[in-house]
Formats: C-alpha cells, structure tokens, sequence
C-alpha cells in the first residue's frame, strides 16, 4: 500500500488514537428562504482540518505549504441530509483541492485543510405564524 493512498486515513501520532477532524462553517451570505417549500439557501464555506503525518517535508527555515489535489490525498466523506439540491451527490475532490501546511515553525506534523465553497439549499421547518 502507498504511503499516499488516498482510500486510507491518515493515522495519528499516538498508537490506537482516532483521527480529529476539525470543521468550520462560514455563512456568507443568506440567498433566500422559501417557507412555502420550506427551504432556505446559503452560500457557505465549509472548511476541514486535520494532521496528517503522511505528508511530512524535510522543513527548513519558516513553515512550508503546498496546494495537493484533493483526488491524491484522503480527504473525509462529506455528505449533508437535508440538502434539496443533491449536493451530497457532488464529488467535491475532483472540484477543490487540499491545503497542506504548517500552522508554525514548531509544527511537527502538517496540517491538511480542505475548503468547500458551495451554495446550498437545505430543508427546515419555517415557522412563519
């Protein structure tokens, strides 16, 4: 198996450890809300984070970064229920590509951070009364 297996988690730096996978979510903007269909559309971001030993570098001097296809490294599946416009069905590995860096010069694993852009439409029970 290659070190680089993209069908493989990354494993931590502790033995029998699971895998943190930090999520952060940036509404932009507000785009509508329907309560007659109730539904609301959002431009978001949605960033992930995690530290992957895999992708170690020979670092000298200050922190290094690199830009990797998504398709090339394990990226976690990211999927959401309640979504109207099917995007649970996009493959966003094809679409946006992984961040690989290090937060400081002290890191001694490198951080992956992969970022989605997207507009989402997504159910929710409005109440309008």
């Amino acid at each position: 198996m290659s070190m680089n297996d993209e069908s493989v988690p990354p494993s931590t730096s502790e033995a029998n450890q699971p895998l943190t996978i930090s999520c952060y979510l940036t509404l932009q903007k507000l785009l509508d809300v329907d309560s007659k269909e109730q539904t609301f559309t959002i431009a978001a971001t949605a960033t992930f984070e995690w530290l992957d030993k895999k992708h170690l570098s020979d670092r000298r001097g200050p922190a290094q970064e690199g830009i990797v296809s998504a398709e090339k490294i394990w990226t976690p599946d990211v999927g959401i229920t309640n979504s109207v416009n099917r995007v649970a069905d996009v493959d966003w590995r094809k679409i946006f590509p992984v961040r690989v860096y290090y937060k400081s010069e002290n890191d001694t694993l490198p951080t992956v951070a992969w970022t989605i852009r997207e507009i989402f439409t997504l159910n929710c029970h409005i109440d309008v009364s």
